[in-house]
């Protein structure tokens, strides 16, 4: 459920903190008191637009925490690469340099992936998910959130078999070419394909020819070095090692003997000793750079010619080698054309039919369960104040099959005696859309997993006996679902388990908004201003306290 809305430095807000209750929470204020603004606060936190008006200085942000109960729950958010903290998790956006960064717990993410969680834990719905419903296409997707779990099993089939019939109908288009077309492509690929074998490169030989050239090419200075040092330490008259073997002579003839010594003719001898491995290094290296003018060029040549095959079909061994696989697959293609054109017939016949199965399977799903929504639907409508309702699921299909099937839904509706069943876009009115909204979120607060709806203006065009009717189907839904509902009915906010007042103040030149949790007394002050206007009478309250009584009894 949502634990807590924290909004700092947005709009005319400087900082508000409310923590919301299970049940039912409702948000009332006077007209322009900010209603709105909460809502807007609440959006941008679960990856709505930004707007760079709402900002209001550069320490701005909204944060969202959710309390996660749900094992099911947490299992979905692993998925998605998120973890609980202490069955909490915190959405948020943080103005920076005149952008709203994402944040999931203490971590930035893309504005996608906060979507995406945002999406398993609350429902928001307003005046334009109300407007959807004008749309025959959003149509199809209320149907299979109200068949659940069935239809996404199904779907999920469906996804895949629509790849592979996608994948199957672009791999024929690809063998659609010419015979001349495909002569001077065959020729091509025999070319690239004898020009790769024919430079025939090993395994490593690229980066073992640079080595040899950068040597060869080092070759003439590294050695002139080698011979300088040489001649340092092991020829002429004042060489190192002359002057050492001297060295340990003279230690030798004079004090042989004496054990005072022996520590100087050790660490001699061993420089002596080190002196002749380092001669024989030596003379190795310069024996190893006595490459003949032939060898050199044969090296340049073979460098240049890998590099070359290298470049145009690689880069590298590897890269080299993938092509020649996948330019012999090629060339197999174009060699066995008839069987190969066969058999990606037969691949996309087999593929349309398992897709045209799998659509089939969806469409007797949804049609059974279209029935089941008509009965439950109107019973719904029903109780909501719509005395004679008809209501249609009506389903046609479509010529080709999509990744959603093959159906074609629209509901139709009739709210009046003596008026023809027609589109619920052409008979609905505004307030009607809202009651049937609502009917829709009732059915499926059972089936969807997300734990928090919030409802703004669900109450917008209705009055009377039909506010209470809403008022009670949105006490039922609390039962079951978190519920947070901004209204400006008494009816619909005596049901309260928890209320909300938001208030808008002016502090000199500055107008700031407030929310506060009303205690008893205050919500029975604010259901008077929602019955009466500003004039409070006590007869008012009085209808205020009679109002709340009843409710809590129906």
């Amino acid at each position: 459920m949502l634990y807590s809305l924290h909004v700092k430095n947005l709009a005319l807000i400087d900082e508000v903190e409310i923590y919301f209750k299970e049940g039912l929470n409702i948000l009332t204020g006077e007209t322009g008191a900010g209603k709105s603004i909460i809502i807007d606060c609440m959006s941008l936190a679960l990856g709505a637009k930004f707007n760079r008006d709402m900002a209001t200085a550069d320490n701005a942000f909204v944060e969202l925490a959710f309390e996660i109960r749900e094992d099911s729950l947490k299992e979905k958010l692993k998925e998605l690469e998120v973890e609980c903290e202490d069955d909490m998790i915190f959405l948020a956006r943080r103005i920076v340099n005149g952008k709203a960064l994402a944040r999931i717990n203490s971590e930035n993410v893309p504005l996608f992936k906060l979507r995406q969680v945002a999406e398993l834990l609350i429902d928001i719905h307003g005046q334009h998910e109300t407007s959807s419903l004008l749309s025959e296409k959003n149509h199809i997707d209320v149907l299979d959130r109200y068949i659940g779990e069935a239809a996404v099993k199904v779907k999920d089939e469906l996804a895949s078999a629509y790849r592979d019939y996608k994948n199957a109908v672009r791999a024929l288009e690809e063998l659609d070419v010419s015979d001349g077309d495909r002569k001077r492509e065959a020729d091509l690929l025999e070319y690239q394909i004898s020009e790769i074998e024919a430079c025939d490169i090993k395994q490593g030989e690229i980066e073992e020819l640079d080595g040899l050239y950068s040597r060869m090419n080092n070759s003439k200075k590294f050695r002139e070095c080698c011979g300088f040092v040489d001649s340092m330490l092991f020829s002429g008259n004042a060489s190192v090692s002359d002057a050492i073997d001297a060295s340990l002579k003279e230690l030798n003839s004079n004090f042989g003997e004496d054990e005072s010594i022996d520590g100087l003719l050790s660490q001699l001898n061993d420089i002596d000793s080190l002196m002749g491995d380092f001669k024989r290094s030596l003379t190795d290296a310069m024996d190893g750079l006595d490459f003949s003018e032939e060898e050199f060029y044969s090296t340049e040549r073979r460098l240049d010619e890998v590099n070359r095959i290298s470049d145009k079909y690689g880069p590298g061994y590897e890269e080299v080698s993938k092509t020649l696989d996948e330019l012999k697959e090629k060339l197999d293609v174009l060699e066995n054309y008839d069987r190969k054109l066969e058999e990606a017939k037969r691949l996309k016949e087999e593929a349309y039919e398992k897709l045209i199965e799998i659509c089939d399977k969806l469409a007797k799903i949804r049609k059974e369960a279209a029935a089941r929504f008509e009965k439950e639907l109107s019973e719904q409508l029903e109780g909501l104040n719509f005395n004679d309702i008809k209501f249609e699921v009506r389903m046609d299909k479509h010529k080709e099959p999509t990744s959603n099937g093959m159906d074609e839904v629209a509901f139709y509706i009739s709210t009046n005696p003596g008026v023809p069943i027609g589109p619920l876009a052409k008979i609905a009115s505004g307030g009607e859309l809202s009651r049937i909204m609502l009917g829709i979120k009732t059915l499926l607060s059972g089936k969807d997993e997300i734990g928090t709806l919030i409802f703004d203006e669900i109450d917008a065009g209705i009055s009377g006996r039909t506010a209470h009717m809403v008022a009670k189907k949105l006490e039922m839904i609390a039962r079951s679902n978190q519920l947070i509902c901004i209204t400006h009915l008494p009816q619909i906010a005596a049901k309260a388990d928890t209320h909300y007042m938001i208030e808008k103040s002016v502090d000199g030149q500055k107008t700031r908004v407030d929310v506060r949790e009303l205690d008893y007394d205050a919500s029975i002050e604010e259901l008077s201003r929602l019955l009466a206007g500003d004039e409070i009478t006590q007869a008012v309250r009085e209808n205020a306290i009679e109002l709340k009584k009843r409710t809590e009894n129906d």
